[in-house]
This record gives structure tokens, sequence and C-alpha cells, in this order.
């Protein structure tokens, strides 16, 4: 199955602010090192707290779908050959607030932080 990605807002404001020369990567080459140092650096490196597998595309998951409110849209960004287990996991969205914060970040950056 392709992934199909939309291109929300947040995304595209931080790929403009980003903006690189023809072919140069906006993820650096030494990302998964860099990744790495920011979980250590934020506690996430003890075998007693590790992080959790998915946690960021469970998170996107979670977001979206209290957002969009739309299995079927989600199924497709994040490559699911049906909406079956999204449908078990994600049910309950009681826990998951301020997406709105999330999807419609401001135009600037230093109105995030104030957001």
């Amino acid at each position: 199955m392709k992934y199909i990605l939309t291109i929300q807002k947040p995304l595209m404001r931080i790929l403009r602010a980003h903006k690189r020369a023809n072919g140069e990567r906006i993820c650096p080459a030494n990302w998964l090192y860099h990744w790495r140092e920011l979980r250590c650096a934020a506690g996430w490196d003890s075998p007693a707290r590790r992080w959790p597998q998915d946690a960021l595309r469970h998170t996107f998951a979670s977001y979206h779908l209290s957002y969009f409110r739309s299995f079927a849209e989600l199924q497709l960004e994040i490559g699911h050959r049906d909406a079956t287990l999204l449908r078990t996991r994600y049910v309950d969205q009681r826990g998951v607030r301020n997406t709105g914060r999330f999807w419609e970040l401001p135009e600037r950056s230093e109105d995030i932080v104030a957001a």
C-alpha cells in the first residue's frame, strides 16, 4: 500500500521556514544520533523508562483522528490496509485534548510560544 501524506498547514510552515537548496536534505544525515540524544536529555534513556515504540506514530494518529474525525483519512495517512485496527485502538479519544493548538499553529513562530 502506498502512503498518502497530506501536507497540513503546520508541516508546510515548518518546511517553508527550513527551505533548503535543491537536493539538500532537511533532516541531517546523523538524525538518529540526534534523536537518541534528545530522548536521553528528556529522561527516556533508562531501562525503566524506554521510549515507547511508535510513540510519534501513535501520537499523530490520536491527534489526527481527534481533530479530523475520519478513520478513512487516517487509514490513508498512516498506511493501514483497512481501518479495523484504528477503530479498536483509537475509539476512545477522551484523553486527547487541545488538538486545535497543534493543527492550527499560528503563522509566525513567535506566536507559537504565546499560544
